[in-house]
């Protein structure tokens, strides 16, 4: 078998780079450096080669970000949702994870109907007294898993429903790359064209539920 081939798509290192999205419309990468509590946006050439434009700093940990249909970010930060406006302006939006709980919020996405999924992740650990859940948004409040779970780690992924590869990150600082294969400690993004993003009408929706 061939061994897969792994490239690093930038020269900069990052603390915990995860969760990959593409904006087809604006033609913008977006991640979050998780630990590092940022929100990035690069440009991604055609080589795979990926330039960082622009950066939203936060003063605590970043789960996930996800975009509007207008171009809007819906970010999880550690406890609550935050909306970015295209001009930089933000709004705090629900709190997701009552304060002193031992958890932050972790993966989220959207699922093929546009609704946000997300998860949450104990502050001590997969075998802490503290357990995860995974929520979503449902008639006007949160809802989450009537059973807690270890780590939900990979809700992008499933909510998605797209061929986005996340590998388990390791320790330290590390680059985004991008590559096929198995393995590896690296957060990934496959090579070839980029791939359609799900409907986002519910994220529009929650989107100026959170504005007002």
């Amino acid at each position: 078998m061939t061994a897969p081939r792994l490239t690093a798509a930038s020269t900069e290192a990052f603390r915990l780079a995860e969760g990959p999205v593409w904006d087809p419309v604006r033609r913008r990468l977006l991640w979050v450096d998780m630990h590092a509590g940022q929100v990035l946006e690069s440009s991604l050439d055609d080589t795979g080669s990926i330039t960082v434009v622009r950066r939203h700093a936060f003063d605590s940990m970043v789960g996930a970000v996800i975009v509007a249909e207008a171009g809007t970010l819906l970010v999880a930060a550690q406890e609550h949702l935050i909306v970015i406006e295209t001009d930089g302006t933000r709004h705090e939006g629900a709190r997701i994870v009552p304060s002193g709980a031992g958890r932050r919020l972790n993966d989220g996405s959207t699922d093929p109907s546009g609704r946000f999924v997300g998860g949450t992740l104990s502050l001590d650990g997969p075998h802490g007294t503290r357990h995860s859940s995974v929520w979503r948004p449902t008639a006007g409040s949160w809802q989450s898993t009537p059973t807690p779970v270890t780590a939900p780690t990979a809700v992008s992924t499933c909510a998605s429903s797209t061929t986005t590869r996340r590998h388990r990150p390791g320790h330290g600082r590390t680059p985004l790359g991008r590559g096929a294969g198995r393995g590896g400690s690296r957060p990934l993004l496959p090579h070839g064209p980029a791939h359609r993003a799900p409907s986002r009408t519910g994220t529009a929706h929650l989107v100026r539920r959170l504005r007002r």
